[in-house]
């Protein structure tokens, strides 16, 4: 057992920040109710029943729980079928997990990855007892599918779309809706590569999976907001009928979701655990603050929070403790270093909404262009204070107006592609104080 663990009473190591799992015994456990949870439970019995509707997306910056709430919806649907709830009978669920990141870096492999993956998932729910209650009659499909997914021989697309049309065929004839959890592919880190596999991927999932009554419901983050604002382009309109903004956590879900993992790994009998053994409740709100209120965040804060505290031998971790080691909280440790980036980019793109920076933007650069530059400093004003924080922000607005005057010459409009999404994207790769440029960008696009 890692020592730091032994000074805090702890048996092993609760901060996993990996989704539950739908099969996870402890799965209501460290499950927390938040608001987003309680909006798709008004939506959760239209899921259950066929109609016009075809596929939703869930939307959220990484690690604000959209992984876990894709495994609830997908462990509702596992509890009511075992309980032989009439209304989730007709139902089967089919979770597809693209596990390999390397796939989503070009339009083939995802293809490829996603046929593959798409058979293991329908292999899986076929052949589980539980799931179908018809299996008998999918006995030949799963053989193949065993026989197809056993094979050493090179991936054959186009043999594995047969033998997947041939399996939503039969689902159709035995199940009046059948719903396809699709997770992962908001991870590719290229865009355009997600945006023209979904092009191609489109009569696919209309003939294959919508005509044989296989709802989709996707999981996006990140780029997913640009591809569905109010200015989705025509290319992309099909692609979901509803969608589910994850909402910011609140403190009493932080202080749940944390109190949870605790309790589930301290070695306190169950009289005498309390969260304020650990950490002051002060000091989870500086934790909250700092992490955005995301909750995957929000562990890595507090692991690494008392991690810090027992080099330093702190028996409560408080907030004078953090505002005196604020490296604790604030991606000190290594691996926090990607998600909180991924993250904040994410929190960006989602909540600080780039159609209002399209359109102060727009209406910049359709005046006249000698002004251009004066125009630039008047809207996006350089923060005045001293110091490092002022340096940063005059660094950053340099480079934004740089690339934005590059990309708009010869032009009197902007692109919200061509233009928008680089400049927010030139943002992001410069982001060395992550809090202070999030107050920034919120300052400087007037939200």
């Amino acid at each position: 057992m890692e020592i730091w663990l032994e000074h805090w009473h702890l048996k092993e190591n609760p901060f996993s920040v990996r989704p539950l799992e739908f099969l996870d015994p402890l799965f209501y456990k460290f499950f927390v109710t938040n608001d987003s949870v309680k909006e798709f439970d008004k939506y959760f019995l239209t899921l259950l029943t066929p109609g016009h509707d075809r596929s939703m997306v869930i939307l959220g910056a990484r690690g604000s729980g959209k992984s876990t709430l894709l495994n609830y919806v997908l462990r509702k649907i596992v509890d009511m079928k075992q309980k032989k709830d009439a209304r989730a009978w007709q139902v089967l669920p089919i979770f597809l997990n693209i596990s390999d990141i390397n796939a989503l870096t070009t339009v083939k492999s995802l293809t490829d990855s996603f046929l593959r993956e798409l058979l293991k998932s329908m292999y899986w729910a076929i052949s589980n007892d539980c799931l179908n209650p018809y299996r008998v009659s999918f006995t030949d499909l799963e053989e193949k599918a065993h026989d197809y997914l056993s094979s050493v021989a090179p991936m054959n697309p186009s043999a594995c779309q047969f033998l997947i049309e041939e399996i939503a065929h039969k689902l159709k004839s035995h199940f009046k809706r059948s719903i396809l959890f699709i997770d992962n592919i908001d991870k590719a880190y290229d865009s355009d590569v997600v945006e023209q596999w979904l092009l191609q991927a489109q009569g696919f999932i209309d003939s294959v999976l919508w005509n044989n009554d296989i709802y989709t419901l996707f999981v996006g983050g990140g780029f997913w907001y640009e591809l569905l604002d109010d200015r989705t382009p025509a290319e992309f309109s099909w692609l979901y009928d509803t969608h589910i903004h994850m909402r910011n956590w609140d403190m009493n879900n932080i202080r749940e979701l944390i109190s949870n993992r605790l309790k589930s790994a301290t070695t306190f009998s169950e009289s005498e655990y309390a969260l304020e053994t650990y950490i002051s409740d002060d000091a989870l709100v500086e934790i909250y603050n700092t992490n955005y209120a995301i909750p995957r965040l929000c562990l890595r804060g507090t692991k690494s929070s008392l991690y810090h505290g027992w080099e330093n031998n702190e028996k409560i971790i408080t907030s004078q403790f953090i505002r005196a080691h604020p490296h604790c909280i604030d991606g000190s440790l290594e691996e926090c270093e990607l998600s909180r980036n991924q993250s904040l980019y994410d929190y960006i793109i989602g909540n600080i909404n780039l159609r209002k920076g399209y359109t102060i933007l727009n209406t910049l650069f359709r005046k006249e262009k000698e002004h251009s530059m004066s125009l630039i400093d008047d809207i996006l004003s350089l923060n005045k204070d001293p110091g490092t924080d002022g340096i940063r922000n005059r660094e950053l607005l340099t480079e934004y107006k740089v690339i934005a005057v590059s990309r708009i010459k010869g032009r009197t409009s902007i692109d919200l592609n061509k233009d928008v999404k680089p400049l927010m994207r030139a943002l992001y790769s410069r982001l060395e104080d992550y809090k202070h440029v999030k107050n920034f960008i919120m300052r400087e696009i007037a939200i």
